[in-house]
């Protein structure tokens, strides 16, 4: 961290290259480099980790820093899995296609669950499919060249954490 706060990079230009690297990673998938996506896309998605911790140790964390990574955590992905789609699509696999939204569509879920979960007052942190763990489904997966497994299993896990967090939730005792 400290050659970085060393060279003047804030935790937002981290943010944003991530950003920006996750998102080539879609591209790459888009023409078919599906190997060299995953790499990239686990780089990018890598970043994630570091710009938290330049924050914390150039004491700039901010309430938009926070807004701007998670907004920017599910366009990283949203731009990978729309290069799947893509790729997909152009192969004529539509139900590679309709995998890759239900894979989209349960990702983002748990993102929004545990957002409203925490804007009714409730943390909610459970749920095996941190995001961690789907970046890591996918990555491994287009290295591999399986991305049809790796989609089943982010739709899978996804699908489980929500309802994991939805229970966390209803399990919460109303307020005084």
């Amino acid at each position: 961290m400290a050659p970085l706060a060393a060279l003047g990079v804030r935790p937002n230009h981290v943010t944003f290259a991530g950003f920006l690297i996750a998102a080539g990673s879609g591209y790459l998938v888009w023409e078919g480099s599906l190997q060299l996506a995953g790499a990239l896309y686990l780089f990018g998605s890598s970043l994630d980790a570091l710009d938290g911790a330049l924050a914390r140790r150039t004491g700039t964390t901010s309430v938009f820093g926070a807004f701007f990574d998670s907004l920017l955590d599910r366009a990283s992905e949203g731009a990978l899995l729309l290069g799947l789609a893509v790729y997909l699509a152009q192969a004529g696999d539509h139900a590679g296609v309709a995998l890759t939204v239900a894979a989209l569509s349960s990702s983002f879920l748990v993102s929004y669950a545990r957002a409203r979960g925490e804007s009714l007052g409730v943390i909610v942190l459970s749920g095996i499919a941190p995001r961690t763990v789907r970046v890591l489904v996918l990555a491994v997966g287009l290295i591999a060249g399986v991305p049809l497994l790796a989609l089943g299993i982010v739709t899978a896990i996804s699908t489980v954490t929500v309802v994991q967090r939805t229970v966390a939730v209803f399990r919460t005792p109303p307020p005084d």
